[in-house]
């Protein structure tokens, strides 16, 4: 709230109360006429955007450089090390890496419904 005051004070010349109150005036009608739904909406529309992409960046660019095996020979000549999975870690980072990763899945708001039951 405090940077969408900012923002109307340096972008309109508004008094920053007066851009706060604003702010915070959008974000409580926001939030009353179901605003976690849109939010639910949008956050599903971007993630679908982000899917495609991933699988389209590597379909595009291995049609681009003639496909898979000959782009990894291309960055084999150029640096066999770029394919190495493990080049640069260490057993440190490979167990943070992964507890960062399976922890996230026991996340409370991640997990919403326990045998069909809303928590």
């Amino acid at each position: 709230m405090v940077a969408g005051a900012v923002f109307f004070q340096s972008s309109f010349d508004l008094d920053y109360h007066t851009g706060l109150l604003l702010v915070s005036a959008v974000v409580v009608a926001y939030t009353l006429f179901d605003g976690f739904l849109a939010v639910s909406y949008t956050d599903f529309i971007q993630g679908m955007m982000l899917l495609l992409a991933l699988l389209l960046v590597p379909i595009i660019g291995f049609s681009k450089t003639g496909g898979p095996a000959e782009t990894f020979d291309t960055i084999r000549s150029i640096d066999p090390a770029l394919l190495d999975l493990f080049k640069g870690t260490t057993l440190l980072g490979i167990i943070s890496t992964a507890a960062w990763g399976l922890g996230y899945f026991s996340q409370p708001h991640i997990i919403r419904y326990v045998e069909g039951k809303k928590e």
